[in-house]
């Protein structure tokens, strides 16, 4: 219908003034409702219309994500860049990720390129394959992908980059955030104050960027001729992660490094509960990105937050496409 056309002209708007970036979920079809003014029907077949053109990508329980600015309509002339998720990427549940996408969209755009978002989960290495052989792909960035995909993907002879992941048996060139040495450089800050009793807060399962940031904090104890004590050593999940931080300041640590922002805020929230105060009673070294350090420091820690190791989002993004 006719209103159905102009919605999903004042959404193409939207895409195009980057308002709903490539890789993120659309608000919700209420909330495009009442944004701008079109029935929930009319909302619902614009979004499946658009889907159909392979702008969206409909996600069960979640929503649209936007996966393309052109669809199946790309013009010869532009060239695609294809961010290829894996199925075990974190994108939909993590701040981190969306930050990643958000600014790495901006950079394809910035470059005359469009970024197209494909998630390998449910798809064979065959039809990913003809996937992107559609898509007048020039680059290939993968997160976390599947062993089999990418040793696909190899004979295309399209350039392909890891961002923010690593395989170990392929040979795929990477840019990641740098967890060893952060993970060095908060024992080493903690050294020159004088402190060895040093406690280690840190995800439970061993993933590319927990394995990273252990491996260095190990390492400089090490190198520093530091104690390790088992009892200050911390796995932590979500959903353990309140009692496992009481359980920890209980023990009265003269020193926590926490590289993970989200538990660093736990830390800050049982400290005041156990009447401590980190600076005072024991030191605390966190972690984020730069992008998001001050938003980190204002609402976390209330403008006084704790000394923390930060790395450049942007800077790895353009690392990455200067490799492809």
């Amino acid at each position: 219908s006719r209103t159905v056309e102009l919605l999903c002209d004042e959404l193409r708007k939207g895409l195009n003034n980057n308002l709903y970036p490539v890789g993120l979920l659309l608000p919700s079809i209420r909330d495009i409702s009442k944004n701008y003014g079109y029935s929930t029907k009319v909302v619902h077949q614009a979004l499946q219309y658009l889907a159909s053109l392979g702008v969206l990508s409909p996600e069960d329980k979640k929503g649209y994500r936007v996966i393309s600015l052109f669809g199946s309509q790309l013009p010869s002339s532009i060239e695609t860049i294809v961010f290829l998720m894996g199925s075990d990427a974190p994108i939909h549940s993590s701040s981190t990720y969306q930050l990643i996408l958000g600014c790495l969209n901006d950079e394809i755009r910035q470059k005359g390129k469009s970024m197209h978002v494909l998630e390998s989960k449910g798809f064979s290495s065959d039809i990913i394959v003809e996937k992107i052989k559609s898509m007048n792909a020039s680059g290939i960035i993968l997160e976390r992908c599947e062993t089999d995909i990418v040793e696909a993907l190899m004979n295309l002879n399209i350039p392909m980059i890891y961002i923010d992941s690593w395989s170990e048996s392929l040979k795929v060139d990477s840019v990641t955030q740098d967890g060893q040495l952060g993970g060095m450089q908060a024992v080493r800050y903690l050294h020159k104050r004088g402190i060895k009793e040093i406690a280690w807060f840190g995800r439970e399962v061993f993933e590319v960027h927990s394995t990273d940031r252990f491996s260095g904090f190990l390492a400089e104890l090490y190198h520093l001729n530091i104690k390790f004590n088992s009892n200050l050593i911390y796995h932590v999940n979500d959903g353990n992660e309140y009692q496992k931080a009481k359980e920890l300041l209980l023990r009265k640590p003269k020193a926590i490094i926490c590289l993970w922002r989200q538990w660093a805020s736990v830390i800050q929230e049982v400290a005041l509960e156990l009447g401590l105060e980190i600076g005072k009673d024991f030191e605390l070294v966190s972690w984020c990105q730069e992008i998001e350090y001050e938003v980190f420091s204002k609402i976390t820690f209330k403008g006084n937050p704790p000394p923390t190791i930060v790395w450049d989002t942007n800077a790895m993004i353009s690392n990455a496409l200067s490799r492809l």
